[in-house]
């Protein structure tokens, strides 16, 4: 085989894997962003859900985030323990409601800010056009994937 000759299982990947490769790669320059914010992984994944002003419960905060409701459980413990969710009854024998705390919107919408910068930097230097047609296609294959990956 010469130096240009790839091996023959390279050769013959599947979009679908090459997709995953770029994914993976995307997925670790993203957790290097992250690791660059104030707020962890878990924080930013609730008061992102919870930034719409809507109250939830665990179950509907685990069920919307597709993670074991314990796993939620813990996260959600944590963000009340430093103050960027709070939890409130709307009856007093009802479930828990969490929702974010004034402090938890601006620890967010700060790190959102730096975060989503780095993705709008990225986005200019392909341009407008292709920037565009970019977050198309992502949209278009990600409504497909759900659809896949759920059947």
């Amino acid at each position: 085989m010469t130096q240009h000759e790839q091996p023959a299982v390279i050769a013959d990947l599947t979009a679908g894997f090459q997709l995953l490769t770029s994914l993976t790669r995307l997925d670790a320059l993203r957790r290097a962003v992250e690791q660059q914010m104030s707020l962890g992984t878990a924080d930013l994944r609730i008061l992102c859900l919870l930034s719409d002003g809507t109250s939830r419960t665990l179950r509907q905060i685990a069920d919307e985030l597709r993670l074991e409701q314990s796993t939620v459980n813990r996260q959600v413990n944590h963000a009340l323990t430093t103050g960027f969710v709070e939890r409130s009854r709307s009856d007093p024998n009802g479930v828990y409601e969490f929702s974010a705390t004034a402090e938890g919107v601006v620890a967010f919408e700060d790190d959102l800010r730096s975060f989503v910068g780095s993705y709008d930097a990225a986005l200019s230097v392909i341009g407008t056009t292709d920037a565009a047609h970019f977050r198309e296609l992502t949209e278009r294959f990600l409504a497909a994937f759900d659809v896949a990956a759920t059947r």
